[in-house]
């Protein structure tokens, strides 16, 4: 799935396989393996605010130092949230308490 990184540095560690642009790939060459769909890390990577990137993690099974700075990029699927998670669950605000 591709992500936009908004507010913030992405951090990512060495158990993800990610999809990026030539050049992308080309500036962090001394630390990328290729393999089957992408590259793998071998060493923790950074990426700036307003770059894009493909990982071959869903939304939802994010790490939490992801999910905070990525979000999906534009004309990415959108990903249906079974669990509920994102805006309220339909508790009528309260998070689950019952009023």
């Amino acid at each position: 799935m591709r992500y936009r990184v908004e507010g913030g540095v992405a951090h990512v560690g060495t158990d993800m396989v990610l999809t990026l642009t030539k050049e992308q790939a080309a500036a962090r060459a001394h630390v990328l393996e290729r393999v089957t769909g992408g590259y793998r890390p071998k060493a923790p990577v950074q990426f700036k605010a307003g770059e894009t990137i493909g990982l071959d993690v869903p939304p939802a099974n994010l790490p939490r130092n992801l999910a905070v700075v990525l979000v999906p990029a534009a004309g990415a699927p959108k990903v249906a949230d079974p669990a509920g998670t994102n805006g309220g669950g339909g508790t009528g605000g309260t998070g689950g308490m019952q009023t």
